[in-house]
């Protein structure tokens, strides 16, 4: 019994062996293989000789094969020290996984399966021919579990994972030996409290890594604004440049029609060079990145169907940068973009931000319906809302009292 429990560990040394070699790429197989393997098979041995299987054992274990891994590969890493401890955990699944199958196809309960000679190698070489099998394929298929995790912030996930180990490797010798004591129930109760009391550092950890990304995330949506900025301002000063060259023209056609005293052409060349000026894009730019990007973007599009004129005098603020006052803007600007003319003022007073909107040439809006809309657009504040529908130049009045 003694040489066939010696081959069982040697069986177990070389799988384990053989997969943090080839899973973490070692160089020099034959020399990592034969190192580790001999490594576990002499701690199990000894630990086999003084009785001390279990949490001993498998704190041998993981020492050992971290350590051959860290020699070889010359780095500590998150995986260096996680992968070898799934692995461990993989063992002992695949030994309880075998005692259960064999204590199904019986009908014997585990504790007679473990007295009986005959069954225990029967458990021992189904346990590795599952160990086998599992390693082979994951080998084969070459699954990585890839982790850009560091220890200095995920160090506690590696703790945890040990004391589970831990729980996982006194409940398996218990079911096994059916000899689970209040002691070890203390034990394990004691350290599954330990797990609990951690996750609180993996909750306050993943909180604030959360937060770092998404401010990462914000600092890249405002970058793409002022790119979008500043293509917009590339591209009005090409409008503007092209404005410059034909005023000179502009210029020279009124002075020579003045020169011979054609007043009335003159003035037909300035009233068509100003509705030339009046046409081209309107620009805001108040420091707000997304504001400034979104609005723009949108004046834009309506200075295609709709005669728009707009004055924004507003400081920079998180306010104008949110996406409830955004949203705001834009579905108040929605509202009325099937107006022929719209003019569109937002300013700030204090702690108040006014928005009047005037619009004409759209009749197809209703009072009522316009305050729920209004209310519900900028329902993220209190305000104060005053529309009048009836004159010929209709107009949106809002008040937004910014308490900050």
């Amino acid at each position: 019994m003694e040489l066939f429990e010696i081959f069982i560990i040697f069986i177990e040394s070389i799988l384990f062996s053989v997969f943090i070699t080839k899973y973490f790429c070692i160089v020099e197989i034959r020399k990592s293989i034969a190192v580790s393997s001999s490594l576990f098979l002499i701690s199990s041995i000894v630990c086999n000789l003084f009785n001390t299987n279990g949490i001993v054992l498998g704190a041998i274990t993981l020492a050992i094969a971290i350590g051959t891994i860290v020699y070889f590969l010359k780095k500590i890493t998150f995986q260096v020290i996680y992968i070898p401890v799934l692995y461990y955990a993989l063992i002992i699944v695949t030994s309880l996984l075998a005692l259960i199958i064999i204590s199904i196809v019986t009908g014997i309960s585990s504790n007679q399966i473990i007295n009986n000679t005959q069954y225990y190698i029967y458990i021992c070489l189904l346990a590795k021919f599952l160990l086998c099998t599992i390693t082979g394929f994951i080998l084969y298929l070459e699954v990585k579990i890839n982790f850009s995790l560091t220890l200095e912030k995920w160090g506690i996930l590696l703790v945890k994972e040990f004391i589970l180990i831990g729980c996982i490797a006194i409940i398996s010798t218990g079911i096994i030996t059916n000899s689970i004591s209040l002691i070890h129930l203390v034990v394990i109760l004691f350290m599954l409290c330990c797990v609990s009391f951690l996750s609180i550092f993996s909750v306050y950890d993943t909180n604030k890594i959360n937060e770092e990304k998404l401010m990462h995330e914000k600092t890249l949506q405002r970058l793409a604004y002022q790119q979008e900025n500043v293509k917009m301002i590339k591209d009005l000063k090409v409008d503007i440049d092209a404005i410059n060259h034909r005023m000179f023209y502009v210029l020279e056609k009124v002075k020579h029609e003045l020169e011979v005293k054609n007043y009335d052409k003159a003035i037909g060349i300035l009233n068509d060079y100003k509705q030339v000026v009046i046409k081209q894009d309107i620009f805001v730019l108040t420091n707000n990145e997304s504001f400034d990007a979104l609005f723009n973007l949108k004046i834009k599009e309506m200075k295609m169907l709709t005669d728009v004129k707009c004055c924004i005098t507003i400081s920079k603020r998180d306010l104008y940068d949110g996406v409830h006052f955004i949203n705001g803007v834009m579905s108040l600007l929605n509202y009325v973009s099937n107006s022929e003319k719209i003019d569109i003022y937002i300013s700030e007073k204090v702690n108040r931000v006014i928005i009047k909107l005037y619009f004409s040439g759209f009749d197809e809006i209703e009072e009522d319906g316009s305050y729920a809309f209004i209310e519900k657009a900028f329902g993220f504040c209190k305000s104060r809302i005053v529309i009048d529908l009836k004159s010929e130049v209709k107009s949106i009045n809002i008040v937004l009292l910014n308490e900050e």
